[in-house]
């Protein structure tokens, strides 16, 4: 089984499984304090969010009588790897159901940006180039990572992308860039800050 597979299979289920706090059941309501979840019924079903502690903090679970290491990604949203928690059937199935609902491929920044397409598609204002806006929004859609102006800005002159000092990207700019170099500064961005951490690939 690929194990980008695996992985998104289980970033995906993992993450919607951990945003739900607990909630109100038919047999009475969850509440979450220090000391773990109670219920108002010994028999409803209890659900808590899980605690990130810090980006690549790893933690030991247990599924029935697997051992499992579960890896924190990112803070904001909370994210976690968990390596080999669902079967090849299990990930095949998330696939299936994922296509069959319409799921398409992602645009990513990479992808596009190797391609030199990328200004097309997040040039919101169709003047032929980024904007520190639209520059922030690209890099949001494309690694899921969020800036603040301060860093874009410190990110055109880290890779010196920003030749003629506008704090506006054109195509040609924008072609001078690798996107390895682009992915090498972000993950040392988000290795800075929890809010900002992208898993290095």
């Amino acid at each position: 089984m690929p194990g980008n597979t695996a992985k998104a299979a289980v970033l995906l289920s993992v993450f919607l499984m951990s945003i739900v706090h607990c909630g109100h059941s038919e047999e009475g309501v969850c509440t979450k304090s220090d000391d773990g979840v109670k219920c108002s019924e010994d028999n409803s079903v209890r659900l808590t969010r899980l605690n990130g502690e810090l980006v690549g903090n790893v933690q030991t679970i247990t599924d029935g009588d697997r051992k499992l290491e579960m890896k924190t990604l990112n803070m904001k949203p909370l994210v976690f790897e968990i390596e080999n928690f669902l079967t090849e059937e299990e990930c095949d199935y998330i696939k299936a159901a994922a296509v069959k609902t319409g799921l398409e491929s992602s645009q990513t920044m990479a992808h596009s940006m190797s391609k030199n397409q990328n200004v097309d598609l997040m040039d919101l204002n169709h003047d032929g180039e980024l904007d520190i806006k639209e520059m922030k929004i690209t890099i949001e859609n494309g690694y899921d990572i969020f800036l603040e102006k301060e860093d874009i800005l410190d990110m055109y002159s880290t890779l010196e992308l920003d030749t003629n000092g506008d704090t506006h990207i054109s195509r040609e700019e924008l072609s001078k860039i690798k996107p390895k170099d682009l992915f090498t500064y972000l993950h040392k961005v988000g290795s800075r800050s929890p809010r900002e951490a992208l898993p290095l690939q």
